[in-house]
């Protein structure tokens, strides 16, 4: 029942969700490598967590502390100062620029599964695709120009990438299993999936 790990970018702690509990409610907790079979520490009710680049926030998929306003949040490490950063129940699957001025994610807000972003200083939300299909787990690139997701198209479970300036997606995958949650390696020439084979 843990799930989305994620690295802290000075690579001593690694946060997770969990619904391991009794009552079932997603929970994002920290624990450090060396730590063996830990429970680890409950930091945020929360799911899908991902470490700001300087290392000073976590954006994750999580609602206040009655179970309302649901959207993308940030914590500071410890869990401390939550604050609510989207305002739409849609949002979820934050996944943070390597600059850590933007995050990306996925909403429903425009009808259909779709990849957006918002930027931090300004809080201006941009949609990036648009499309009746569903999409899916952005993944950006080290140097902050692509962005890699799976998605739901002709029936089938693939990896795209994007280029975030100029709206322009192009498919990598055409494998009639279905590709999962892409993630690039460190110097941007490759990209590891998951694959149902």
């Amino acid at each position: 029942e843990d799930s989305t790990p994620t690295w802290s970018p000075d690579g001593n702690q690694i946060v997770f969700a969990s619904n391991k509990h009794g009552d079932r409610k997603w929970r994002l907790y920290v624990i450090s490598p060396g730590e063996v079979r830990g429970e680890g520490q409950e930091w945020a009710f929360g799911r899908l967590p991902s470490w700001a680049p300087s290392g000073d926030r976590i954006a994750y998929h999580g609602c206040d502390e009655r179970g309302d306003n649901c959207s993308i949040w940030l914590i500071k490490p410890g869990g401390f100062s939550p604050a609510r950063l989207t305002t739409d129940a849609s949002d979820t699957a934050p996944a943070w620029s390597p600059d850590g001025s933007r995050v990306a994610f996925v909403s429903t807000r425009g009808g259909s599964w779709d990849l957006y972003l918002i930027e931090m200083t300004a809080g201006t939300v941009i949609r990036l695709t648009r499309t009746p299909d569903y999409q899916a787990a952005p993944s950006w690139s080290p140097d902050g120009k692509w962005l890699a997701y799976e998605a739901y198209v002709d029936g089938n479970f693939d990896i795209y990438i994007l280029n975030v300036e100029r709206g322009e997606s192009q498919r990598l995958t055409s494998d009639p299993a279905p590709e999962y949650s892409p993630a690039w390696s460190s110097d941007g020439r490759h990209i590891a999936f998951a694959a149902y084979r």
